[in-house]
C-alpha cells in the first residue's frame, strides 16, 4: 500500500514460479472475508 508516496513493506510473498496474471490460491479465511465483503454465492468448488 502507498502512504505519502512511499511503499509500505508487507509480509506478502509470491511463489518463485509465479508470473504476471498467475492465479493464487485463497485460504478459507480469505475466501470467507471476500464473500462477507463483496457478497456472492457459495459453490461446490
Amino acid at each position: 500500500m502507498l502512504k505519502s508516496n512511499t511503499a509500505e513493506r508487507t509480509s506478502h510473498r509470491l511463489l518463485p514460479e509465479a508470473k504476471h496474471g498467475s492465479v493464487l490460491p485463497l485460504t478459507q479465511m480469505e475466501h470467507d472475508r471476500l464473500l462477507s465483503a463483496y457478497g456472492g454465492q457459495e459453490s461446490d468448488r
